[in-house]
């Protein structure tokens, strides 16, 4: 499996739990008509998912999900690896 170029570390510190999580982003890749066509889901794992750019993303995010965005751009505009520490 090709899991693409590892873009973010992140570091999520939640205090009110005190539990620590360590998140992983990657990019795959763009995926071609054939790969799209190939993708099953199954009802336990998903039930939807959809391609969008980053304008479209920003309207439909959580905040503390869309926060991450910018890192993620940056990462992969600039080719560079971030780390990216969050306390909750």
């Amino acid at each position: 499996i090709n899991v693409g170029r590892f873009l973010l570390i992140e570091r999520v510190n939640h205090k009110d739990i005190n539990e620590e999580n360590i998140v992983f982003y990657f990019y795959g890749g763009i995926l071609s008509e054939a790969q799209i066509q190939e993708i099953s889901l199954t009802e336990q794992e998903t039930i939807d998912f959809g391609f969008y750019n980053a304008s479209e993303l920003e309207k439909m995010l959580e905040p503390h999900v869309k926060a991450r965005l910018p890192y993620l751009l940056k990462a992969l505009e600039q080719d560079e690896l971030i780390f990216n520490k969050i306390e909750r």
